[in-house]
C-alpha cells in the first residue's frame, strides 16, 4: 500500500527488479478509483500476479487482501515531512508543462500556487496516513517500513523475502525546486502538527512497534537471535573506513583462536547469522554490527570499542572505496555505475550519518573504548596498555584497505560538496566533535 511521498516509486523499482513482469500489478489512484465497486476495488482478473502495488487504501481491498492471505507491506515517514513533500510535489506537477498534465491536474490548475497551510487544511490532506490505514492494525502488517531508514529496511525487508538487493534507488528528489520555494516557516511547522495528531500518533506507535522487533519475527534478520547472552567479552563496533581492517589484524595477532569476526551485510544476505556469536570461542568480536543489533544479546560485562573518523573524510574515503570495487567503474557510462558521481552518493541515505547510526542507543560514556583514525597509533597504545596486551602486539602496525584518496587530498572536490557532506552528516560532526572533547578529558586512557 503506497501511502504518498513515503518512497513508493523507489520501492516499486526495487519490486521490478525482484520480480518478473508479468508477476507485478501497479495500479494508479486513478485505476484504482476506475474499479471501485461498492467501496471495494475489483482486482479480479489478476492472473498469476505476485505483488499488487498502488496508492490503495486498505479499506478497498480488506477483502481481497484477507480472502487471499495476502503479505501486506506500507512504508511510513514522519508525517510532517510528509506533508511537505506531498505540496510541494502537487504544485511542481501543476507547473510542470501543460503537455504532462492529466485530467485530475487540469481541475487543479488554478491551485499552482496554492500556500502550504492552504493544502494541508484541506480534509482529504489531513492525517493522510490514517486515512490510507483505516480499517487495520499495525500489527497486520508483513512489513513496515521507514523512509528515514529506507535503505537498511530495504535490506531487512529483502532478508525477509530472499531478495537479492544490489543497488537501492531513490526516486523523485528535487532539490533545485525544493530550494526555489523555500523552507516551511516555525509557525507552519506548528500548524501541520496539530494538522495531523492522528498521523503523528500512529507513526510513533509505528516506530515502537518496529523497535521492539516485530517486522523481523520468522525471518533470517539480525535480530532473530536467543535471548540468551554473547559469551564476548570485547566488541568491536567497525563502522566503514575508520581503520576497521587494521584493526582486525591486530586483534587477530592478539586473540588468535578466540578472535571471530562477522558482518550485518552476510546476515542480511542469509550467509551467515548472530548465532555465531554463541560459540564459546568467539571471546573478542568485531564486525560491521550496528549495537542496536546485537544489545540485546550483549552481556554487561562486554566491553565496547568503536573507533570514529572526521565525518567528511569518512564520507569521501567510503566513496573512494566503493567506486574502487565498483566492477561496473567506467567514467564514460556512469549509469552502469553503482553511484554515477559523489553527489549521488553522498545523498543517498545510506551512506547519511552512518557513525551516529552504529551507536545509536548506546552513549559515549558507556563505551570502553573510542578511538581516533586520525591518532590510530598512539590510540593504539593507549588502548593495548588499558586491555594488558604483549608489547610486541602492535609492534608492526598493517594499513589495510586504504582507499585512494589523492583526489580529495589534491582539493579537486569543490568545497560546495564539501560543506553539503557535512550538512547532510551534522550529526556525525555533533557526535565526532563531542567525543573529541570526552577523549580531551581523559575518559578512554
Amino acid at each position: 500500500m503506497h501511502i504518498p511521498k513515503t518512497g513508493g516509486k523507489s520501492f516499486r523499482k526495487i519490486l521490478d527488479s525482484q520480480y518478473q513482469s508479468d508477476r507485478v500489478c501497479f495500479m494508479s489512484r486513478i485505476e484504482i478509483l476506475e474499479r471501485l465497486n461498492d467501496g471495494q476495488v475489483d482486482l479480479s482478473g489478476l492472473g498469476s500476479r505476485k505483488v499488487l502495488h498502488g496508492h490503495f487504501r486498505f479499506n478497498e481491498i480488506a477483502q481481497y487482501v484477507r480472502d487471499n492471505n495476502l503479505k501486506m507491506i506500507t512504508w511510513f515517514r514522519n508525517p510532517i515531512d510528509r506533508v511537505i513533500s506531498n505540496h510541494r510535489f502537487f504544485i511542481k506537477r501543476l507547473q510542470d508543462d501543460d503537455s504532462t498534465h492529466n485530467e485530475v491536474h487540469r481541475l487543479n490548475i488554478h491551485r499552482k500556487n496554492e500556500s502550504l497551510l492552504t493544502y494541508a487544511e484541506m480534509n482529504e490532506n489531513r492525517n493522510v496516513i490514517c486515512q490510507f490505514l483505516d480499517g487495520t492494525n499495525l500489527k497486520e502488517f508483513f512489513y513496515l517500513g521507514f523512509l528515514e531508514d529506507y535503505s537498511r529496511d530495504i535490506l531487512e525487508l529483502g532478508s525477509k523475502l530472499g531478495w537479492n538487493v544490489g543497488r537501492i534507488p531513490h526516486e523523485h528528489s528535487n532539490e533545485a525546486f525544493k530550494n526555489s520555494i523555500g523552507q516551511p516557516t516555525a509557525e507552519e511547522i506548528e500548524a501541520l502538527r496539530e494538522l495531523n495528531r492522528d498521523d503523528i500518533m500512529m507513526y510513533n506507535d509505528a516506530l515502537r512497534l518496529k523497535e521492539s522487533g516485530f517486522y523481523l519475527k520468522e525471518s533470517t534478520s539480525i535480530r532473530s537471535s536467543p535471548k540468551t547472552k554473547i559469551p564476548a567479552s570485547i566488541l568491536a563496533l567497525h563502522i566503514p573506513k575508520t581503520a576497521g581492517q587494521s584493526f582486525r589484524a591486530i586483534l587477530r595477532k592478539v586473540y588468535r583462536k578466540n578472535f571471530h569476526h562477522l558482518n550485518r551485510g552476510g546476515i542480511l544476505r542469509g550467509e551467515s547469522s548472530l548465532n555465531e556469536l554463541f560459540a564459546p570461542s568467539a571471546q573478542v568480536v568485531q564486525g560491521h554490527l550496528y549495537f542496536s543489533d546485537v544489545k540485546h544479546i550483549l552481556g554487561h560485562e562486554t566491553k565496547i570499542i568503536a573507533w570514529l573518523r572526521d565525518p567528511v573524510e569518512r564520507v569521501i574515503s567510503n566513496y573512494f572505496f566503493k567506486i574502487s570495487n565498483d566492477r561496473n567503474y567506467d567514467p564514460e557510462n556512469p549509469e552502469k555505475m553503482l553511484y554515477k558521481d559523489i553527489n549521488e552518493f553522498i545523498q543517498d541515505p545510506l551512506n547519511i550519518n552512518l557513525m551516529s547510526r552504529y551507536l545509536e542507543g548506546l552513549e559515549l560514556t558507556e563505551i570502553f573504548f573510542v578511538g581516533f583514525q586520525e591518532d590510530f597509533q598512539a590510540d593504539l597504545q593507549t588502548l593495548s596498555e588499558k586491555l594488558d596486551w604483549p608489547e610486541y602486539s602492535i609492534s608492526e602496525i598493517p594499513e589495510k584497505n586504504v582507499s585512494a584518496d589523492l583526489e580529495y587530498l589534491n582539493g579537486s572536490i569543490p568545497n560546495k560538496v564539501l560543506q553539503m557532506i557535512k550538512e547532510l552528516n551534522s550529526k556525525d560532526v555533533e557526535l565526532y566533535q563531542k567525543a573529541l572533547k570526552l577523549k580531551a578529558t581523559g575518559l578512554w586512557r
